[in-house]
C-alpha cells in the first residue's frame, strides 16, 4: 500500500500526514535492503590528494540493522604514525526533532565499540593497494579496509574493491575452472553474496572474519600459480600398432 497525503488549497495539515512524510523513504529504504547485513552499502570510497590527505565520499551504512546515511563528502587530514578511522552514530534531540547522523572520528587504538571504516599508518605518502597478495598486510602508507564490514546480501564481507583486485589477478592464470571464471566475473560487476562466497570456498562465510576470508583468497590465488608452473609432461611417441586384416 502507498500513503502519499494529498496537499491541497484548503486542506488541513494533520499529524498522519507529515508522519506519512517521514516514514515513506526509511520504510521503502529498509524494504530494498531487508537482506542484507550490517556494513557499507553504498559510497564510503577513499581517494588521495596531492596534499596526501584522505577523501571520504558521502554513502549510506546499515548499523545494528538500521540505516543511516552520511550526506556530504569528509575530508581527512592525514597525519603520521598508525590511526583508525570509524564511522559512529550521533543523535541530535533538541526536543522538535531527532537527528540521525554518521560522523567520522579518529583514534590511535583499535575500538571495537564503534564501526572502523579503514586504518592507515603515515611515513610518506599514503597508497593504495595495487597487488593482492599486499593487502591486508602492516605495509607502510597503505589505506587498509580489511576490518571494514561491507554490507551483502545474506551477511558482510571484504571491501568490493579488493574483491575487484583478485578477480583480475584469478583471470589471468592459464588453469582456472568454469566456477573461477564466474566467481571472477561476478566480482567484477556486481556485489558478493555469501552463499557465493560459503559455495566457492565450500566454508560458512559468516563464522570466519574478514582477515580468514582474505587468506582464503590469497590461498586461492595462490594454488593457481604453482600449478601454472608445473612442467607440462611430454608425452612419448608411440610405436605404429599392427593392425591385422582377416
Amino acid at each position: 500500500m502507498n500513503f502519499f497525503p494529498k496537499f491541497e488549497k484548503g486542506t488541513i495539515l494533520r499529524r498522519e500526514m507529515l508522519v506519512a512524510l517521514r516514514d515513506y523513504p526509511y520504510e521503502f529504504i529498509h524494504i530494498l535492503f531487508n537482506k542484507y547485513g550490517d556494513g557499507i552499502l553504498s559510497g564510503f570510497t577513499t581517494g588521495i590528494t596531492e596534499n596526501n590527505d584522505i577523501c571520504i565520499s558521502k554513502g549510506i551504512a546499515k548499523i545494528n540493522g538500521r540505516i543511516y546515511l552520511m550526506k556530504d563528502d569528509f575530508l581527512l587530514k592525514s597525519e603520521e604514525g598508525r590511526h583508525y578511522v570509524f564511522l559512529t552514530v550521533e543523535e541530535l534531540d533538541d526536543g522538535d526533532y531527532v537527528q540521525n547522523d554518521l560522523r567520522i572520528i579518529t583514534a590511535e587504538t583499535e575500538d571495537f565499540s564503534n564501526f572502523e571504516l579503514f586504518r592507515y599508518t603515515r611515513n610518506a605518502d599514503i597508497l593504495e593497494y595495487a597487488k593482492f597478495n599486499d593487502i591486508g598486510s602492516d605495509m607502510a602508507n597503505r589505506l587498509n579496509k580489511v576490518a571494514c564490514a561491507y554490507s551483502c546480501i545474506g551477511g558482510s564481507s571484504l571491501a568490493p574493491e579488493y574483491f575487484v583486485i583478485f578477480a583480475r589477478e584469478l583471470l589471468e592464470k592459464n588453469d582456472i575452472t568454469g566456477f573461477d571464471y564466474a566467481f571472477a566475473t561476478q566480482c567484477l560487476v556486481s556485489a558478493i553474496s555469501i552463499e557465493l562466497l560459503n559455495n566457492y570456498f565450500v566454508v560458512d562465510v559468516k563464522k570466519i572474519s574478514n582477515h580468514e576470508l582474505l587468506n582464503l583468497l590469497k590461498e586461492k590465488l595462490i594454488s593457481f600459480s604453482a600449478r601454472s608452473a608445473q612442467p607440462i609432461k611430454e608425452e612419448k611417441p608411440q610405436p605404429p600398432r599392427q593392425v591385422t586384416i582377416y
